[in-house]
């Protein structure tokens, strides 16, 4: 019985063919690269970041050109964004795991790690990524998850909750800019 290859060291080929690390951003060629031998090519910069409503924040009070830069000035931020009539949401002020706020992109927010990058062991207990997820809890008991969930998939699409003033901040990538008018 043979066995399949699941990496395949490519360095060689790679130094043959002129291709190095000052080609690319650091974070990019670091991702394929484990214990100094390269196992793919970058092809893309993958970002994210938070795009909040301006008209929401200027009607709630806030200055439409400062984001929040801290968690606790989002969270501040959301709770008086957010309208809800019983168990209904009018409009929420941010869902940390809506559209690419997964709890990897709260981790990393929050400097959490989640691998050892000397050892290569999986550090899901890492503090801060124990933060990110209690943060994210914390959001589900206070709106409560049901109530969310109702309000989130009630629309065909987490961009069109953002589009159409329901939800007022949104972690998402740049794709998302072909869809908001300026």
């Amino acid at each position: 019985m043979g066995y399949r290859i699941l990496f395949e060291d490519i360095t060689e080929t790679a130094k043959k063919n002129n291709i190095t690390k000052d080609l690319f951003f650091v974070y990019a060629w670091s991702e394929p690269n484990y214990t100094n031998k390269l196992y793919g090519l970058p092809t893309d910069a993958d970002t994210r970041t938070l795009y909040w409503n301006k008209k929401l924040f200027k009607e709630a009070g806030f200055d439409s050109e400062k984001p929040p830069k801290t968690i606790v000035e989002l969270d501040k931020m959301a709770e008086k964004l957010t309208n809800k009539k019983g168990n209904r949401f009018e409009q929420i002020g941010f869902i940390p795991w809506l559209s690419q706020g997964w709890l990897y992109t709260c981790g990393w927010v929050l400097g959490g790690e989640f691998q050892d990058k000397n050892t290569g062991k999986i550090t899901a207990n890492d503090p801060n990524i124990i933060k990110a997820l209690e943060w994210e809890v914390s959001y589900a008991k206070k709106y409560n998850a049901a109530d969310v969930q109702s309000f989130s998939t009630a629309t065909a699409s987490n961009i069109e909750l953002f589009l159409t003033r329901k939800v007022a901040m949104m972690v998402s990538g740049p794709w998302m800019m072909q869809h908001i008018k300026h």
